[in-house]
């Protein structure tokens, strides 16, 4: 059989990472596009050997971007790779948007949407054309890839009933493949002195800054510890932050980085951290986003990073199961004694377990969509 042509577009986050490596492992070579900025890089693996090229795509005004970077992607594809492609997975509804018109004209043979940690339709402030377009738009995909598809989040009863009736309408075409959570391997991390907590967010009242900031200058007070927070993410409390940690003298101990995206610098500031910080009050539709609950704690295992969490995670039982971090409730004095008995613990046995628990996680999602996607792929290929 002649080797298969398959595309993946996509960023570069933990599905995107899942997806390749799916890819790499069982059909060589495979060409991944990762979009950074305005730039777009090709890697690619022949055999062994791994190539990588970058090539501009120029600037886009915002509300223009998603199509016509497509139309830049798909048109950059064509000129390394003769069509017809065999696969084209992708993790964007504007991405599989033109890889749809593409297999009209005979150019693509299969489309896979990879919608990562939750349905895209969460959005509530879609209009209806919106969904409807979006809805129409799944029908005619081959695959859906969802790793959540079936959870029922506490957001509205008018959200729930509309992912019941997409995820129905897509089970029973046979078109949705349920798979469990994957993460990016994290890097092996040495011992930290003291205490560096990492909040990546958007930094809400609900999300308990306010208690954590008191809770270390208590531990501070009695212990005179080594104990420091770094606030990954910027919105209008974070002013207000900064006057609560001016008021208790608190300066040194707490940094603000505002909205930093994945790179170079925020791996340094995470080089230095050694537990990560997603204590919530309430779960909202807010909460979907990049830098969001439930993605920030996928984050924080991705980092290798052992997290303080409250009880209203969908990850809670699985955290205190393996040991992991620490779920506790939302109060003050647990949360203290929690960076109490932190100060005295060795990270590295919760850095073990998480290195253990995403390696099994991967690959449970690795061989959950492993066949569903082979035979797709295989019936989509050349036969030599």
């Amino acid at each position: 059989m002649i080797k298969p042509k398959i595309v993946c577009v996509a960023g570069g986050g933990n599905n995107e990472e899942c997806i390749f490596d799916f890819l790499r492992d069982s059909y060589v070579p495979a060409l991944f596009l990762a979009s950074i900025n305005q730039k777009c890089r090709f890697i690619y693996f022949d055999g062994e050997r791994r190539v990588s090229k970058e090539f501009p795509i120029g600037y886009v005004p915002s509300p223009l971007r998603p199509l016509l970077n497509g139309y830049l992607i798909f048109r950059k594809v064509f000129s390394c790779i003769t069509p017809p492609i065999d696969v084209v997975v992708a993790d964007s509804i504007y991405m599989c948007t033109w890889a749809l018109r593409l297999r009209g004209k005979g150019m693509i043979k299969k489309v896979v949407y990879f919608c990562g940690d939750w349905f895209p339709w969460h959005d509530t402030s879609l209009s209806f054309l919106q969904r409807l377009f979006r809805k129409h738009i799944y029908k005619r995909l081959d695959i859906i890839c969802a790793r959540n598809a079936d959870m029922v989040w506490s957001v509205s009863d008018r959200l729930n009933a509309i992912r019941a009736e997409y995820a129905a309408d897509l089970l029973n075409a046979n078109k949705m493949l349920k798979y469990p959570m994957a993460f990016k391997i994290p890097k092996k991390r040495g011992n930290t002195d003291g205490i560096q907590i990492l909040y990546i967010g958007i930094p809400r009242e609900d999300h308990c800054l306010e208690m954590l900031i008191r809770g270390m200058y208590q531990i501070y007070s009695r212990t005179k510890a080594s104990i420091h927070l770094d606030i990954v993410g910027h919105s209008d409390y974070v002013s207000h932050l900064r006057e609560y940690v001016q008021k208790y003298g608190m300066e040194k101990m707490v940094t603000f980085h505002g909205m930093i995206l994945p790179g170079p610098e925020l791996d340094t500031i995470v080089s230095r951290c050694n537990m990560g910080f997603a204590l919530y009050r309430t779960v909202g539709t807010e909460n979907y986003s990049y830098y969001g609950f439930p993605t920030k704690i996928i984050q924080y295992f991705s980092f290798g990073l052992p997290v303080i969490a409250s009880d209203i995670t969908e990850f809670a039982g699985t955290i205190r199961q393996l040991s992991l971090g620490y779920i506790i409730p939302v109060d003050e004095s647990a949360l203290v004694n929690v960076l109490g008995l932190a100060m005295n613990e060795s990270m590295i046995d919760f850095q073990a377990n998480i290195a253990k628990f995403v390696k099994e996680q991967n690959e449970m999602a690795q061989k959950a969509y492993r066949d569903r996607i082979g035979m797709l792929i295989d019936d989509g290929c050349t036969k030599a």
